[in-house]
C-alpha cells in the first residue's frame, strides 16, 4: 500500500574479514557455509542445516519525528546519485526495478524526497554479528542512515567497517561509498515502483532485493 514502510537492511558477520566473510541474514545462517568463529559461538543455535538467527534493528526514527531527520536535500546532495543514474542507462536495470524506460526510472528516483535520519543505522549484535540498515522508504520519501552517508568508517569495537563488510559478504570487489549508496538508492527505488514489497522486517527478502539490484544494475562490481 501506498504508505507502506520498507526497510533495507541486512546482517553480516565480522569474525573474519577474510574471504570466508559471508551473509549472516537474520533468517537464515548456514552454519555449513559460517566461518569457523561463528560455528564455535552459535554451536547451540546451529547444525548441518540450521540457522543462527541475530537480532533485528527498529525502523529509522521517522519523518514526523520534528527536529531529528535532516531533510530538504535533492539525489544529487548523495555521494552515490550519478552512479545511481548511470545505472539505469540499462534496460535490464530499469526492467529489474519495474520500469519500462530508464527515463521514467531517472524521474522517479530524481523527484523523490529524502532525508538522513539521526539514527545510526548499524549495531553489534551479541552473538558478533552486525545488522544494519541503510534505508527505508515511505511514501515516496526515501529516509537513509548514518551508516547509508559513511559505511567506511569503523564500526565501535569493531577494527573493520560496514563497506569492507557489506563487499566481502556479497562476492564484490573493492566498494566504494559511492557504490554503496548507489545500491540502497536503486533497493530504494525498486520499492517506489512497487515491484519490491514490503520487506520491514524480513532481512531475507531485503537482501534478495539488494542481490536483484547488483546483479541487473552493478554486475562489474561482482569479483569473477
Amino acid at each position: 500500500c501506498a504508505d507502506a514502510e520498507s526497510a533495507t537492511w541486512d546482517s553480516l558477520d565480522p569474525c573474519t574479514v577474510s574471504s570466508e566473510v559471508l551473509e549472516a541474514l537474520n533468517l537464515g545462517v548456514s552454519c555449513d557455509a559460517a566461518p569457523p568463529c561463528y560455528q564455535a559461538e552459535n554451536s547451540s543455535a546451529c547444525s548441518g542445516s540450521g540457522s543462527g538467527t541475530n537480532s533485528t534493528l527498529p525502523p529509522l526514527s521517522q519523518p514526523s519525528d520534528i527536529g531529528a531527520i535532516k531533510s530538504g536535500m535533492g539525489l544529487t546532495y548523495f555521494a552515490g546519485a550519478a552512479e545511481a543514474l548511470g545505472a539505469l542507462d540499462s534496460s535490464l536495470c530499469d526492467s529489474a526495478l519495474g520500469f519500462a524506460s530508464s527515463g521514467g526510472a531517472k524521474s522517479a528516483l530524481s523527484n523523490a524526497s529524502y532525508a538522513i535520519s539521526p539514527d545510526s543505522g548499524v549495531q553489534v549484535n551479541s552473538d558478533g554479528t552486525v545488522s544494519f540498515l541503510a534505508a527505508q522508504t515511505a511514501n515516496n520519501q526515501i529516509l537513509v542512515s548514518g551508516v547509508f552517508m559513511d559505511p567506511a568508517t569503523n564500526i565501535p569495537g569493531l577494527n573493520t567497517n560496514l563497506l569492507s563488510l557489506f563487499a566481502q559478504g556479497n562476492n564484490l570487489g573493492s566498494l566504494t561509498t559511492s557504490d554503496f549508496q548507489a545500491i540502497f538508492l536503486l533497493h530504494e527505488l525498486g520499492h517506489i515502483s512497487g515491484i519490491f514489497g514490503n520487506d520491514l522486517g524480513n532481512p531475507q527478502q531485503s537482501m534478495g532485493y539488494t542481490t536483484t539490484v547488483i546483479q541487473n544494475c552493478f554486475p562489474d562490481l561482482i569479483s569473477q
